[in-house]
């Protein structure tokens, strides 16, 4: 999934389509209509693997609605998906298939990821050092509902693609709505293993820009309101995840008013303090490199 990422798409999609592997795989590129050279380097890198569709949008229609469309061209067992300015490390794939093939009930997997600047250089590690090891390897929907920290980085999940959650572009989406929904269905698998890289830059792309960790945190907050009013049995932990999120944000000033609000109407979940702990315990095990 790409959108004027010039800069990285070539390393990229070099490290996804030189993978090695005992299967065949096929490569699909979601462009949300590029202004920069992407579209060429992806037309030169279609032109020598015939294994990778290009999916160019003609007009930008938003993160979203890139996501769901390449998703829904997937046809394959499993769907693995990386950002454009993201990598794979090799081996990534078979690991993950054989992962996935030996654990029947799970409904996707994760690996941890080499933090990299945009030279490509190794900065640390995610989710940390501490976390790589103290993280459980399998996670329900109650984890999930407890603490996004507990979510893998996107660009090193597989899933089935039998589980694919159909959320309604329309809808701001995070990847915890995602993995949550999926995880109904069976439990992800957080493999302690490095597989890929996950871009920490300061150049503009699908998950960072100007206030966007202050977005991310409110549309968490809508996703936490949805678990609490449609999966009661998560709702004390979805609780514990709110007040735990109210509180690391306001401490980094960052407006609350959509927590608050989502707080308000589920002032009838008792709020457990030892969850509350227990979320923070994961969420702070996530920034200790």
């Amino acid at each position: 999934m790409t959108y004027n990422q010039e800069k990285f798409i070539r390393q990229c999609l070099k490290s996804i389509v030189e993978q090695k592997a005992n299967f065949e795989f096929e490569v699909i590129v979601g462009d949300d209509c590029s202004s920069d050279g992407t579209k060429e380097i992806v037309r030169e890198i279609v032109a020598g693997h015939p294994n990778v569709k290009y999916i160019r949008h003609e007009h930008n229609i938003g993160v979203e609605e890139n996501y769901r469309s390449i998703h829904a061209a997937a046809n394959g067992e499993y769907v693995a998906h990386c950002d454009g300015d993201d990598l794979w490390l090799p081996g990534k794939l078979q690991r993950q298939v054989d992962l996935l093939d030996r654990e029947q009930d799970a409904s996707q997997c994760w690996g941890c990821a080499h933090l990299i600047d945009d030279d490509g250089n190794v900065i640390g590690l995610f989710p940390s050092r501490l976390a790589k090891w103290l993280y459980p390897t399998r996670i329900t929907p109650r984890h999930i509902a407890l603490s996004y920290a507990l979510v893998g980085q996107h660009s090193t999940q597989m899933y089935r693609n039998e589980r694919k959650f159909a959320f309604n572009p329309s809808e701001a989406t995070l990847d915890f709505r995602i993995a949550f929904h999926m995880a109904l269905s069976g439990p992800a698998i957080y493999e302690k293993h490095v597989v890929g890289g996950y871009r920490v830059t300061w150049s503009p792309s699908v998950t960072r820009g100007p206030g966007r960790k202050r977005v991310t945190v409110d549309v968490l907050a809508l996703h936490l309101l949805e678990i609490i009013r449609n999966h009661k049995e998560f709702a004390r932990e979805a609780k514990a995840n709110l007040v735990v999120r109210r509180w690391v944000s306001k401490v980094r000033g960052h407006d609350v008013t959509e927590i608050d609000t989502v707080l308000a109407q589920v002032k009838d979940v008792r709020f457990s303090l030892l969850l509350g702990v227990r979320s923070l315990y994961y969420f702070m095990l996530q920034k200790i490199f």
